[in-house]
């Protein structure tokens, strides 16, 4: 038997391939066209994103309207020596917080009586 050598074991390099740069065109990102293929793959997956997104917004905003409110009240039960805030800054919070419920309750009497509905 004759013994191989490291020459023996070298392959041969892979075959390259050859692109015609004619052939090769940018098409660019077309975001309604994703839009307009909601039956297709890439319609229900781009809704799954957003709704995924929107629902990570509804629950940070969630955390940050009940984390006003805690400061909030926090100022409003505490000693002044405890506080860190100022009147006009507590006042910008009671504002975001009233102004957040009324928007609330105003779209869910919306969502109730179908007000916003297009027919």
């Amino acid at each position: 038997m004759a013994q191989l050598t490291n020459l023996d074991r070298i392959q041969a390099p892979p075959q390259t391939v050859v692109v015609d740069e004619n052939s090769i065109k940018e098409t660019p990102f077309n975001y309604e066209v994703l839009l307009a293929e909601q039956n297709g793959k890439h319609g229900i997956e781009l809704n799954k994103h957003l709704f995924f997104v929107a629902r990570i917004s509804i629950w940070i905003l969630y955390i940050l309207f009940i984390v006003l409110l805690i400061i909030w009240f926090f100022h409003l039960v505490t000693p002044i020596s405890w506080h860190w805030l100022t009147h006009e800054e507590i006042q910008a919070i009671e504002r975001i917080l009233y102004a957040s419920t009324l928007i609330s309750l105003a779209g869910k009497y919306f969502s109730k009586f179908q007000l916003l509905d297009k027919k």
